[in-house]
């Protein structure tokens, strides 16, 4: 079986001495503190609990450790805008608390998958949440996220009770799109018989061929998630005898 991370995090602001409110660029040299990890939830697929790490100071090293060993429990993980975000935002933190490199895991973005296979009228993960789950995210403000540079610690608890259900509703996400996307992690790898790719299943019905130009392969759909996939090992064909 698969081990399918799901996983999010959220940063402080970064705060810097400028002298406009519009301000082309900002030296480096201008930042007085710089952004850290608040919070960070995850959740094992299948499992119930959501797990969560956060900080009530700047420093946050138990987080990164935290997330980073589950990250390294994980054969795949799952996030919204992860591969731009979450992932070099963890992999940030992880060099600078001189924390050991992280593996990366097979990937699955559902912002991407999204832009790749569908539609919507947006890719946003509260705006996917709602119409295909039936609820978003949980509401923050731009207060909480000041308040939270303050260290205070009731925005900070509402930062990360956000992060939690960001997690809750991410997955309900991914298995709605799930029979539709790719997924990174083909578990026939592992299996003597074939399974759905997707959601593991062992029940399937097979529904004809799929055919390339030199070969012919057992085609299926899966009962439980209604995904195609079709067999690793071509069908053997009947020898002709030439005369």
């Amino acid at each position: 079986m698969v081990k399918r991370l799901f996983l999010d995090i959220e940063t402080s602001h970064a705060i810097a001495a400028t002298f406009s409110l519009y301000p082309k660029v900002i030296s480096h040299d201008n930042i007085l503190q710089d952004w850290h990890i608040i919070c960070a939830s995850w959740k094992w697929e299948g499992e119930k609990d959501v797990h969560n790490s956060k900080t009530y100071t700047n420093n946050d090293k138990k987080v990164a450790r935290a997330l980073r060993k589950a990250i390294m429990e994980a054969d795949e993980i799952v996030y919204h805008n992860g591969k731009k975000f979450d992932y070099k935002k963890l992999n940030t933190r992880v060099v600078m608390n001189d924390l050991p490199p992280m593996h990366k895991p097979r990937e699955i973005d559902t912002l991407l998958q999204a832009r790749k296979h569908f539609g919507f009228t947006s890719n946003k993960l509260d705006y996917l949440a709602k119409i295909l789950v039936g609820a978003g995210k949980s509401p923050v403000g731009n207060a909480d996220w000041l308040a939270a540079l303050q260290h205070d610690k009731k925005a900070i608890d509402k930062l990360s009770y956000y992060c939690d259900n960001d997690v809750v509703i991410l997955e309900k996400v991914f298995k709605k799109l799930q029979p539709h996307i790719d997924v990174g992690y083909n578990v026939n790898i592992n299996s003597h018989n074939h399974v759905c790719p997707r959601c593991q299943s062992k029940d399937l019905q097979a529904r004809g061929f799929a055919y390339t130009k030199t070969a012919k392969y057992q085609r299926y759909q899966c009962k439980q998630c209604r995904s195609w996939s079709q067999a690793g090992v071509r069908e053997k064909q009947e020898k002709v005898a030439v005369r």
